[in-house]
């Protein structure tokens, strides 16, 4: 929480119990789904069933989960000419839940093929088995790890 919210010194036992029960009910009412964990999985990441690296027509997106703040899921888009992510929010989410399909290791490596470099991260790959792989062993240890929680 940012600041003190009782600017003026501590309010009664009541006012706080008050406090925070309003609080938990605009949470609980929002609409927005709360943390729940992966089937099959005792950790929280992944969260939403959504996080990771999707295509939606040509373009990719990866998905992540704001650690600090919220909790909500956001999306970064890949820009294949700068080769870095940039960040578009929360917009694409929709497109990605209705018709995204999750990228696997075999769709990263023909990409990483083609343009040389590690979709995932952007490093150049220098490695002989990497620029065969098309992904560096770090990302592709990744990906299948993600895979792996998503299902």
């Amino acid at each position: 929480m940012i600041g003190n919210p009782y600017p003026f010194g501590r309010p009664s036992e009541s006012v706080v119990r008050r406090d925070e029960a309003r609080r938990a009910e605009a949470r609980r009412s929002s609409g927005f789904p709360r943390r729940r964990p992966v089937r099959g999985t005792g950790d929280t990441l992944g969260v939403y069933g959504i996080e990771g690296y999707w295509q939606v027509g040509r373009l990719i997106y990866k998905v992540q989960v704001a650690v600090h703040g919220s909790g909500r899921p956001y999306a970064k888009r890949f820009n294949a000419h700068a080769f870095e992510w940039e960040y578009v929010g929360t917009d694409p989410l929709g497109a990605i839940r209705a018709r995204g399909e999750r990228l696997n290791v075999e769709r990263v490596a023909a990409l990483g093929r083609v343009y040389g470099r590690c979709v995932l991260c952007g490093a150049t790959l220098t490695n002989e088995e990497s620029i065969e792989a098309g992904i560096g062993p770090v990302c592709a240890t990744k990906l299948t790890q993600d895979a792996r929680r998503s299902t």
